[in-house]
């Protein structure tokens, strides 16, 4: 065998017992077995088609116990597709990790602090990490259980993560079930190192090796864990060394593996190792057991009945795909939720725009300033206004940003409110989300738009989508400011628009500033809003315009555009640094061609305004778009297909395509998923519709 890979247990550290008396040992067991029989279940239903693809913890049973009842109530765990053993001793229910393992959305609907199942590996450590920074900053004695796998070691996420929870010293506390296989790679292809756990050293963070097969030590190590986090003394990292007797998934037969190691790793199952020493102890009888199993087997039945009873209702509520992708739907959303549910004579309220304040572009007192002033006064506003807010990124603080949109602020506030940041996108964006489910309204700065894409997956994994994966019960108010646009010489991905990415991001709103006054009331807006917002500032407006900006703060609503100039000949559509070019040429037209173009600042460019420019089109019928990004697949793309769908000038146009929403769990994706139906009735809509 090889020294590390399929080490077993009896090699592992020797852990004292914890002071736990027989009652516990019982109840610690019984906990264990049920979470056997439950898992069992679920891969059996699984396997029957009745449940998706499951992902079993057999043989990681005392790992998982040990950790959840090594916890408070005040506590928070970040758990893996495969921490179902944690959640059902922290509360959730039986029946609600069926209603999640059957597709349902609502199963990530509950009332502990959990959150919820994360599939992309490692992701959510991040999240646990913003999470006990918003404890500590709060000052309570909370802590957080970030779980993970051998495998997830070996991401980005989880360095960054680590890093960051050792340089805050938060109360957070990471449990990595060494089970022995990331899918089909094992450890001695994924790490040069005799043990997970020497992982820790690099991030100067105590580490704890533990027999994961044995329930009692994994909760004295937590629970020593715990204390230290609530004592102010950082976070800790805990190797359990369990194994996974079950495949990966209900689909993988773990043909990988050979028998021998399956036999060594079976005669430890933890079960019967905390059986047999029950039984020795006298703790236990088998006519216990079998009374034990009877019930078990009546809890799991009731969990059957329950997902049998509500599948029916919950699969015919189609609109919870729509009602949670925003907290306020932009009305193109509105749209399509009607044309889903309008054969099913289901009733849509109607969508109105938010209107933009009587107030705006009033003159009244206040100042002459650039962007970087005017950006720099919004965020001296909100931190003032609340202590929820709170500044993250590199290089904020002293140096105030590069482009000295900070300046001064962290001197104001402090190094609390204002924080350096490692250089570490993913962590920036990945904590700024986990403070932000914390309680907090984080605004984090990632340097340049360029720099976006080492956080794409927090951005669209994540931030756009826990509304929609817990139904509302989870949001994430947070703020991502970046630099962005070319004109400025500046060295190779600094310059990119990567605008249009995010345009294809259900969930995330996306926002350009065109100047000072516009820059400091939408900064307000983003700020305010319970949807993340990527906020995209134009290098080259940063010093180049100054504006009269008031001394009353104003807020221009989220999802509007505005018309800057009329016309009744064209309309242009643009926004930031092309926006002022699309004045000058508007300026020109008119005096040498002598036509009047109807010129709109885009503003919001996910979700855009498409009621504004479709209401210039209708008078102008011409219409013009300019942004700097890339042409194919950009915004302007997304503007005409929809106003060609809405007007048809030079033919007849329909799309078919997936709603404006994040994929919904299994059990409603075919309503989401284009059906020959709606094929069927965008054809006929186009061809019972006379040509132009």
């Amino acid at each position: 065998m090889n020294k590390y890979t399929h080490q077993i247990p009896a090699r592992v550290e020797k852990q004292q017992t914890p002071e736990t008396g027989g009652a516990w040992q019982v109840d610690a067991y019984q906990r264990m077995y049920f979470l056997r029989a439950f898992d069992e279940k679920i891969a059996n239903l699984s396997l029957q088609g009745r449940v998706g693809v499951y992902t079993p913890l057999k043989g990681q049973e005392a790992a998982q116990v040990g950790a959840g009842l090594a916890l408070g109530s005040q506590d928070w765990v970040v758990p893996t597709f495969r921490d179902m053993g944690v959640l059902l001793q922290r509360g959730v229910s039986p029946e609600h990790m069926l209603l999640f393992w059957a597709g349902f959305e609502e199963g990530n609907v509950h009332d502990t602090r959990n959150l919820p199942i994360t599939a992309p590996v490692a992701t959510q450590l991040p999240h646990a990490v913003g999470l006990a920074w918003s404890e500590a900053l709060c000052g309570s004695q909370a802590c957080v259980l970030a779980c993970l796998g051998d495998g997830a070691t070996s991401k980005g996420d989880f360095h960054e993560s680590m890093n960051l929870a050792a340089v805050q010293q938060l109360p957070v506390i990471f449990l990595c079930q060494n089970n022995q296989w990331a899918i089909s790679t094992p450890p001695s292809k994924q790490m040069a190192i005799d043990a997970v756990a020497q992982r820790a050293d690099a991030y100067g963070m105590p580490a704890h090796r533990v027999d994961g097969n044995d329930v009692a030590a994994v909760y004295q190590s937590v629970a020593e864990a715990t204390s230290r986090a609530r004592a102010g003394e950082g976070p800790t990292f805990i190797e359990a060394v369990t194994y996974r007797l079950g495949g990966h998934s209900s689909q993988d037969a773990s043909h990988y593996r050979n028998v021998k190691e399956e036999l060594c790793w079976a005669q430890l199952d933890p079960l019967m190792r905390t059986k047999t020493k029950l039984l020795e102890c006298g703790l236990w009888s088998e006519q216990q057991q079998r009374s034990w199993e009877s019930h078990c087997q009546q809890l799991i039945s009731e969990a059957c009945e329950h997902l049998k009873a509500k599948r029916r209702s919950l699969s015919e509520n189609k609109k919870v795909i729509f009602d949670f992708a925003y907290e306020t739907a932009p009305t193109s959303l509105a749209a399509q939720k009607h044309a889903c549910l309008s054969t099913q004579h289901d009733i849509v309220t109607e969508h109105t725009r938010p209107p933009i304040p009587n107030t705006w572009r009033r003159e009244g007192e206040g100042q002459s300033m650039n962007m970087v002033s005017a950006l720099q006064l919004a965020l001296g506003e909100v931190l003032d206004a609340s202590q929820e807010v709170l500044l993250m990124g590199q290089d904020i603080g002293a140096l105030g940003g590069v482009f000295r949109v900070t300046e001064g602020l962290q001197a104001r506030y402090g190094e609390r409110r204002v924080v350096d940041m490692p250089l570490s996108e993913s962590a920036i964006v990945g904590s700024s989300i986990g403070l932000s489910l914390g309680g907090y309204r984080a605004v984090c700065e990632v340097q340049f738009a360029g720099f976006l894409y080492s956080a794409f997956e927090q951005l669209i994994s994540h931030a756009a989508r826990f509304r929609s994966r817990t139904q509302g019960s989870h949001s994430v108010p947070m703020v991502c400011r970046a630099a962005y646009g070319g004109g400025v010489h500046t060295p190779e991905s600094h310059a990119d628009s990567p605008e249009a990415h995010f345009l294809h991001v259900p969930g995330v709103k996306v926002v350009v500033p065109r100047g000072p006054r516009m820059a400091r009331a939408l900064l307000h807006a983003s700020i305010q809003s319970d949807d993340p917002v990527l906020f995209l500032e134009p290098i080259p407006l940063y010093r180049s315009i100054t504006e009269h900006v008031p001394s009353a703060i104003e807020s221009f609503p989220l999802g509007r555009a505005e018309i800057l100039r009329g016309g009744k000949d064209v309309t242009i559509v643009s926004y930031g640094t092309m926006l002022h070019r699309a004045l000058k040429a508007a300026t020109q037209l008119q005096d040498e061609h002598g036509l009047e173009a109807e010129v709109i600042d885009l503003v919001t460019i996910s979700p855009p305004d498409i009621e504004t420019i479709a209401a210039s089109f209708a008078r102008t019928r011409r219409l013009v778009t300019v942004h700097e990004s890339p042409r194919t697949g950009g915004v302007g793309a997304e503007i005409i297909a929809q106003i060609a769908e809405l007007y048809g000038e030079v033919g007849c146009f329909a799309r078919v395509a997936g709603w404006d929403t994040p994929i919904p769990f299994p059990a409603r994706e075919q309503t989401y998923l284009p059906n020959v139906s709606r094929i069927v009735q965008a054809v006929c809509g186009l061809c019972t519709t006379s040509r132009p």
